[in-house]
């Protein structure tokens, strides 16, 4: 019971909370998608607005053989940015840290270098397990197959671990942004970051059903310690 009591206030407050992003994928077909904002240093840094990207992470490999687990995984990223605000907004890498850590990656697609232990480097800017990006050996090069305002674009990522994985946790995902344009913000050439955004998620009514399930047993365990 008192596990069962963990569970669900855990599980009721996890509604109020807004840390971030945690997904967990243990299979072939799984996906989640991350929403990122854009942010540059001048001014800054500062969030601006209309500067926004979409990534959807889609498993499409999974084995382990001789004590090493590979997991292959298509990122389709989309340049959602608005082109009234931004004549031009570049994509040109998007990085992300897993649980367990890798042994080794790799890239084709649209962003063909994996980088380990990379940064965005902004003022805003934070350091990541892995990136993948354009034609160079970082998260910051512009490369040659950038995903301008309204481009989309796959990176196909294969990544090893060592021993059996059977499941395997992202976070901490950011993008990397630069020939950033905008003469309605008076923007020339700038660059920035792209942080995920999240919002709370809202209680669907089963959601809700557990909710009230969860209050009224923590109230009558309460209650039956105070007698």
């Amino acid at each position: 019971m008192r596990k069962l009591l963990v569970l669900l206030a855990a599980t009721l407050f996890s509604f109020a909370a807004n840390a971030a992003t945690v997904a967990t994928v243990d299979s072939v077909g799984d996906t989640f998608t991350i929403s990122f904002n854009g942010i540059v240093d001048n001014p800054g840094p500062t969030v601006m607005p209309g500067l926004t990207a979409d990534a959807q992470f889609t498993v499409t490999g999974w084995s382990t053989s001789s004590g090493v687990t590979t997991v292959k995984f298509d990122i389709f990223i989309t340049n959602t940015s608005d082109a009234s605000i931004w004549q031009s907004a570049v994509v040109t890498a998007i990085g992300f840290d897993t649980d367990p850590n890798a042994t080794s990656g790799s890239s084709t697609g649209v962003f063909g270098k994996f980088v380990t232990g990379g940064s965005f480097p902004t003022g805003a800017g934070f350091s990541v397990e892995y990136c993948v990006s354009g034609n160079k050996n970082n998260c910051n090069g512009k490369g040659n197959t950038p995903l301008n305002v309204g481009q989309s674009g796959t990176a196909s990522v294969t990544m090893t671990f060592a021993g059996s994985v059977g499941k395997l946790d992202f976070s901490n995902f950011g993008i990397r942004w630069q020939a950033l344009d905008s003469k309605q913000l008076g923007i020339d050439d700038g660059s920035g970051i792209g942080k995920e955004t999240s919002t709370p998620p809202i209680p669907e009514p089963a959601s809700m059903a557990v909710f009230g399930l969860g209050a009224l047993l923590v109230g009558a365990t309460l209650r039956r310690r105070a007698a």
